[in-house]
């Protein structure tokens, strides 16, 4: 829906939707990759509890907190 509000309101630049589609997908592609790559919570045997979280293999921290700082960073900030 936010898509069609910036497609409504720069109509004449098509650029500025298509790269908000574009940091869209990244994002969405970014975060489904992360979640299907998430650990299990480590809990007690005796608790017989186990949940999975956002919790990652070493391996791809870089990626986990990229998806972190990525949204932030790609917000246009106001300038007052």
């Amino acid at each position: 829906m936010m898509l069609l509000r910036i497609s409504a309101l720069y109509t004449e630049q098509r650029w500025i939707t298509y790269g908000l589609a574009v940091l869209l997908v990244i994002e969405t592609a970014m975060n489904s990759w992360l979640i299907s790559h998430g650990e299990p919570v480590p809990h007690s045997q005796a608790s017989g509890m186990h949940e999975c979280g956002m919790v990652f293999d070493p391996a791809i921290s870089g990626a986990a907190a990229f998806s972190a700082w990525y949204p932030p960073c790609t917000t246009p900030s106001s300038s007052a």
